[in-house]
């Protein structure tokens, strides 16, 4: 009606103007299935890219978070050539502009399609699942750091203080929330947001408010009562408050949590299991942290702000996380060459 009155004329080529059929995988389409506009057929594609985010037929929104990792990966290596070129060796400042040029990249919308990822991934029992996000995160570490991919990534992210980018994108659907709830009624974000609760409330699991109030539910933020109880209606689930704070202390908890299962919780890093060894050595020895510290960058270790050579700083790292190379390691890269038995 609004092209009818302005006489817009409308594009109907296939990249511009099509349907995105949205169902379960291994949901074939009906075969009558036709589109119509202005009296022209209208193509049916698999996916389309909607504001720099790609919408998938049977995948939603999931691969739009590998599509962002990768513009995330060519991000970081243009980081770490910045680094090369002004001499940037402090790791404090080397992890502030990732945070700053290389995160935002990734974390595009992800208030939008984030939940899914975070309700998949980050509450699993055997820990958190890292994304592609979080793959371009780790590989930035263990450049930073010179380790392999067999170091513990628990000890790699708890000595430096760092937390996955999946955590992140919950506090920012959190924060969306609260906007949301605040927001005028006549604003067609606010409809579009209660219409996707009701969605929730009545039984539908692959949709943005469940994602995310199961999410906080499993966090502990919210309980189950308050939006799945008896008598629970949209406006009581919209009067939800998810305070960032409060969002990331759970986050907080979940870490530490994390670590336990790893084995800080052991008493003695010589009694510990072998599979425990090392995140109970760091946090008995190394970096030790009680139960209620903050874990964020004001309590970081003192030696990310340190401006020592590059080489010298990823032997003090590797040294404190328990991935310092033995002698007998480097023996056969020495010329001449050290014998085995030696």
């Amino acid at each position: 009606m609004f092209c009818q009155i302005t006489g817009m004329e409308v594009n109907m080529q296939p990249h511009k103007t099509c349907v995105v059929v949205f169902r379960r995988p291994r949901v074939p389409l009906p075969r009558a299935l036709t589109f119509m506009y202005a009296g022209q057929p209208l193509s049916v594609q698999r996916s389309y890219t909607y504001l720099g985010i790609e919408l998938h037929d049977t995948k939603s929104m999931r691969p739009a978070a590998d599509a962002l990792a990768a513009s995330g990966t060519k991000a970081m290596h243009a980081l770490v050539g910045r680094f090369r070129k002004n001499r940037i060796i402090q790791y404090d400042m080397k992890c502030r502009m990732f945070d700053i040029m290389v995160e935002p990249v990734m974390s595009y919308a992800s208030h939008v399609w984030g939940p899914e990822l975070c309700h998949a991934g980050l509450l699993r029992r055997t820990g958190w699942l890292p994304c592609a996000a979080d793959k371009v995160h780790l590989a930035f570490l263990r450049y930073m750091t010179g380790v392999g991919q067999r170091t513990s990534t628990d000890v790699l992210m708890r000595d430096m203080h760092r937390s996955p980018v999946l955590h992140h994108w919950v506090v920012l659907a959190a924060r969306w929330w609260e906007r949301l709830r605040v927001m005028p009624e006549t604003r067609l974000a606010h409809v579009i947001w209660k219409a996707d609760v009701e969605l929730a409330l009545s039984g539908c699991k692959s949709c943005w408010a469940y994602y995310l109030l199961h999410t906080m539910e499993r966090l502990g933020v919210i309980a189950r009562d308050a939006w799945q109880g008896h008598g629970v209606s949209v406006a009581t689930v919209c009067s939800l408050e998810l305070h960032a704070t409060e969002v990331s202390a759970a986050l907080a908890c979940l870490i530490k949590q994390g670590w336990a299962n790893a084995g800080a919780a052991a008493a003695n890093p010589r009694t510990a299991p072998s599979n425990h060894v090392t995140m109970c050595t760091h946090s008995a020895w190394v970096h030790p942290l009680a139960p209620d510290d903050v874990f964020d960058r004001s309590t970081q270790p003192a030696y990310m702000k340190l401006c020592l050579p590059f080489r010298v700083m990823q032997c003090l790292v590797r040294l404190r996380i328990g991935a310092a190379l033995l002698q007998v390691q480097l023996g056969r890269h020495t010329r001449p060459r050290v014998p085995r038995h030696q």
